[in-house]
């Protein structure tokens, strides 16, 4: 079951990082009802009404793909040890490959801000 709602990207850094958007996920929720429903919600877009398009996207199967997409991006990144670095590495690759496009963005300015003002200091600290 889907346990994950669509968010608005200003709403990306607030108390819970959103794990799924329903524009940026389309393909996986398109392979999710098909798969589980065997419906094809492109084909049927018309007839479906958005309530009960939401209703058959909170019951899609767990083997899903979309599930499991979701679940790397809500699955935090335990502490690195020589035991787990293999994983950890994957897990890693593996968020930065079903990141939402936005996110990524943000996550990117953030960054970018970040060196700005350390470069400004460091400026500051050799003059």
């Amino acid at each position: 079951m889907l346990k994950s709602y669509v968010f608005p990207p200003e709403k990306a850094f607030s108390d819970a990082t959103p794990s799924f958007d329903i524009k940026s996920d389309f393909k996986f929720v398109y392979t999710a009802i098909l798969k589980s429903f065997h419906i094809d919600i492109i084909d049927d877009m018309s007839k479906i009404s958005w309530k009960k398009f939401q209703m058959l996207l909170k019951d899609v199967g767990e083997d899903c793909f979309l599930n499991y997409v979701i679940k790397i991006r809500e699955e935090p990144l335990p502490l690195p040890t020589k035991e787990n670095m293999e994983k950890r590495t994957q897990l890693r690759r593996l968020k930065m490959k079903y990141d939402l496009p936005y996110l990524k963005r943000m996550r990117e300015k953030q960054k970018r801000e970040t060196l700005r003002k350390m470069a400004k200091e460091q400026k500051r600290t050799v003059e």
